[in-house]
């Protein structure tokens, strides 16, 4: 179960609605997860240059990791990649997937996590994707592993993404209250 964030229609961008004009950036659309799900609804959105995804995760039934699908495209047509830092130490770790199904975003983890993902969004190019996002740590007084950043790519150069779904990687659940939105501009 979901709770549905409608956001405004493509005809109304730009157009004058009382004292205010609607520009960029345009919320698109989100949900709020009321009970543990595998996956948010797919969001059908209006085709823009560069879209923004807002994911607030308050936790997984298990160690999983977010992640995006683009128009229903589950072929092996994403990579990604994470670099992380353990808490005080120096030593970086490179997590690199290619030719997978779908876009993780970032590592598995059993704790929360926040993710702003930013996504070029042009027809006729690769969609590339950076991802920002934290996790939360199992010890309230321990830090957590630092995302330093986390990427990817949709080897789509012929449409634009109109509809994104967000579920697991591993297919367990991501916890109620956990929500997620989109934002679309040129």
């Amino acid at each position: 179960m979901s709770s549905a964030f409608v956001g405004i229609q493509s005809n109304l961008i730009g157009a004058a609605t009382g004292s205010v004009s609607i520009t960029p950036p345009v919320f698109l659309g989100g949900f709020q997860l009321t009970a543990n799900a595998t996956a948010f609804p797919s969001i059908a959105i209006p085709a823009f240059n560069s879209l923004q995804v807002n994911l607030f995760i308050t936790g997984y039934g298990g160690s999983d990791v977010v992640s995006l699908q683009f128009n229903g495209d589950t072929g092996t047509n994403y990579a990604d990649r994470t670099i992380t830092a353990v808490a005080g130490g120096v030593v970086l770790v490179d997590t690199p997937t290619s030719s997978t199904t779908l876009l993780r975003c970032g590592l598995p983890t059993a704790q929360g996590r926040v993710a702003q993902v930013n996504i070029l969004n042009n027809a006729t190019r690769r969609k590339v994707v950076v991802v920002n996002n934290q996790i939360g740590a199992a010890d309230a007084t321990a830090p957590a592993t630092i995302t330093l950043g986390a990427l990817g790519l949709w080897n789509n150069t012929t449409a634009q993404i109109t509809s994104i779904l967000c579920l697991t990687a591993g297919g367990l659940n991501i916890l109620t209250g956990s929500s997620i939105t989109v934002w679309g501009s040129f």
